[in-house]
């Protein structure tokens, strides 16, 4: 008879909660869905047409979604289908320079033929505008939901501006060896630099330099 008096004060006392930790809500708001997110939205419609705008294709793109699965819901038998946005997706940069990682010697054809790839056209740097745009957006999160109708991200749009930056440096960079005097242009720039004003060390002065 003296346990039962136990387990039911056991029991009252476990119906009161500790009160939550002050990190708590900061943790409970990084893991809440959010309705919205620029650089979600951005990176979803980093597609649009040449002079279309990103995050508006994004907004579409995601409301297209969001009506579908409401459609379904409402009827799972529904043969009703949501407008799907039509528009003509950006052209990406094509050639050598630009083949897949997975290809065979693509490494090898990127170093070599960089040089060779055509000045960049409107499409060309529109890729790399808005490639370096998103990579300058803070606070991205997935609006993405588990759905046969969710539209996924143009990741390879974003693989197209990295190339595109990584030609903008060769290209820059062989400039800059163009502008030294004939005969040093593989010198480093110090080497070039002295030889180029007749003070070039001796090896052994070099040497001690160092």
């Amino acid at each position: 008879m003296f346990f039962m008096p136990l387990v039911i004060i056991a029991l009252i006392l476990l119906q009161f909660d500790e009160p939550l930790s002050p990190e708590v809500p900061a943790l409970v708001e990084q893991t809440t869905a959010k309705k919205t997110n620029e650089a979600y939205l951005y990176l979803l419609g980093i597609d649009a047409p040449l002079n279309g705008e990103p995050s508006d294709i994004g907004e579409s793109l995601l409301a297209y979604s969001r009506e579908q699965d409401q459609l379904e819901a409402d009827d799972p038998f529904t043969t009703e289908r949501a407008p799907w946005p039509d528009y003509e997706a950006l052209a990406r940069p094509e050639g050598a320079f630009f083949c897949r990682w997975t290809d065979e010697n693509c490494r090898v054809r990127v170093l070599s033929s960089w040089n060779e790839a055509p000045a960049l056209s409107e499409a060309d740097k529109t890729v790399l505008d808005r490639y370096r745009t998103f990579m300058t957006m803070d606070g991205f999160q997935s609006l993405a939901k588990p759905s046969v109708h969710e539209p996924m991200p143009s990741f390879h749009y974003l693989l197209s501006g990295h190339r595109l930056v990584m030609l903008e440096a060769l290209r820059e960079a062989d400039g800059e060896i163009l502008k030294r005097p004939f005969g040093c242009w593989r010198a480093p720039s110090i080497v070039c630099a002295l030889s180029w004003s007749g003070r070039i060390p001796s090896l052994a002065k070099w040497s001690t330099w160092r």
